[in-house]
């Protein structure tokens, strides 16, 4: 019987290994939008992406004989250490069999590697940091997932469970049928026209105020569980993206005498066509993406990413403001859902707003965590 082993990830055929393994797992899976594998070979890429300017890391990959069973990459980010008030190691980008002590043995190797550079405690699924791909899904296995969220088999849970890994945060994700609540919500509209009536404005982001919102982000969200700020390099590169996917026209800013009040940022579920891709790219491909979101700007569903109320106005509900404004440019251009998701557990002002809107919780992710220095 061939023998367990883990190995690190440093040959070209190591990494090939690595972004390939999870279209073997999910093969089978109806609902699973592949990742697309250049995203993230540029996010492992230590020259690409700035932030390993101050991370590190290291990718395993576990193996029976020459069957590739596992992966996962053990993080270092002292950013989030920071945030955390603890010496943090990460696991991200875990992908697994259903093997209890085979996984067990792939994240002890990464608990392991984190606590040789002086971890006292991981989490985990985190790729980098909340930046990034956040959780395990726990919940809500059957629905399809959107753009920017991760799909896990139901068993992965069980296997960071089986690994001494407890329940450190869950995050919550709400979807709004716009096709069954075809009516924006009274309480919403009455609010968002006190609001008009109290001097705000809300209108349509532009590319100029990207940069004032996520200073903003950067700034005034450090009450947040584990929130790290962009450094500038990653800021420049995040904004590189945001230009290619953002969608003005489900973005907004609220303002107030001329002063950044609010901002929420909304793209289109781009996951409708990436699930036919099997995380390919080529120039047919790309064409069309271009001719559908870009030229027939047509789009079904949205998913929410951020919404933000800046220091100075906040506890004046502007999220109402906000999310009037998503709701009825959804429904002029006949989109068929909205998902507002990232909301933390004990996000209670985040839930009420998403269920004001008349969102309902449908899927759940889950961060795992363990002590390993006393």
């Amino acid at each position: 019987m061939e023998a367990l082993s883990i190995i690190s990830v440093k040959k070209n055929q190591h990494w090939q290994d690595f972004f390939e393994l999870p279209k073997t797992l999910y093969r089978q899976d109806p609902v699973h939008v592949p990742e697309l594998r250049l995203v993230i070979e540029e996010e492992l890429n230590t020259k690409k992406n700035p932030v390993f300017k101050f991370c590190q890391h290291q990718a395993f990959l576990l193996k029976k004989g020459k069957t590739i069973l596992g992966r996962a990459v053990a993080i270092i980010n002292p950013r989030m250490s920071q945030a955390m008030q603890q010496d943090i190691g990460l696991i991200g980008y875990f992908e697994c069999i259903n093997d209890d002590e085979a996984a067990k043995q792939l994240i002890d190797q990464c608990a392991n590697w984190c606590a040789d550079q002086g971890a006292q405690k991981v989490l985990g699924n985190i790729n980098f940091s909340l930046n990034y791909q956040t959780g395990l899904l726990t919940e809500g296995f059957n629905q399809p997932h959107t753009f920017l969220m991760p799909h896990h088999p139901s068993f992965y849970g069980t296997l960071f469970n089986c690994a001494g890994f407890g329940i450190e945060k869950r995050l919550f994700a709400y979807k709004v049928d716009l096709q069954k609540n075809k009516e924006i919500p009274h309480s919403l509209i009455e609010r968002a026209r006190k609001l008009l009536d109290e001097g705000f404005i809300v209108r349509s982001m532009q590319q100029e105020d990207l940069i004032p919102c996520f200073e903003d982000y950067n700034s005034s969200w450090n009450d947040n569980y584990g929130h790290t700020s962009f450094t500038h390099e990653e800021l420049e590169h995040l904004l590189k993206m945001m230009r290619l996917l953002v969608d003005y026209r489900f973005c907004f800013v609220v303002e107030k005498a001329g002063k950044l009040a609010g901002y929420l940022f909304t793209f289109p579920d781009f996951n409708e066509t990436l699930h036919n891709w099997q995380g390919r790219l080529n120039p047919v491909k790309l064409l069309r993406f271009g001719w559908k979101y870009k030229v027939r700007r047509s789009v079904v569903g949205l998913k929410t990413a951020i919404i933000g109320i800046t220091p100075d106005f906040r506890g004046q509900q502007l999220t109402a403001l906000l999310n009037h404004a998503l709701l009825v440019n959804a429904k002029l251009n006949n989109c068929q859902y909205i998902e507002r998701s990232w909301i933390l557990e004990d996000n209670i002002a985040s839930i009420k707003q998403a269920t004001r809107m008349g969102g309902k919780h449908y899927k759940t992710y889950t961060i795992y965590g363990k002590t390993i220095r006393p």
